[in-house]
């Protein structure tokens, strides 16, 4: 999250919530209407390790992984061809 505000060049506060508590905004949002946010599944899947190591899929033409600094620029950043920020920002009026 803060590589992320970093490249956009907004920075927020950031809260580490006790498991306890993470647990519960999750399941609060497991019943909100609509496509939940985030789960207790997710929650439970974030706490194992899931980098990739090797070439993804070969045969469809996804080789070898790359970093995050990498590729987070090329979909946050405003004069990016991939951006769709911007996009997100006209909708919400910002």
């Amino acid at each position: 999250m803060r590589f992320s505000g970093a490249t956009i060049g907004k920075h927020s506060r950031i809260i580490k919530l006790p498991d306890s508590l993470g647990r519960l905004q999750a399941m609060t949002m497991e019943m909100a209407p609509g496509e939940p946010v985030i789960s207790r599944d997710n929650l439970d899947s974030m706490k194992t390790p899931n980098i990739a190591t090797g070439a993804l899929a070969p045969e469809l033409g996804i080789g070898e992984p790359a970093s995050i600094e990498t590729i987070a620029p090329l979909y946050l950043t405003e004069n990016s061809p991939r951006s769709h920020f911007s996009a997100f920002c006209a909708t919400a009026h910002r």
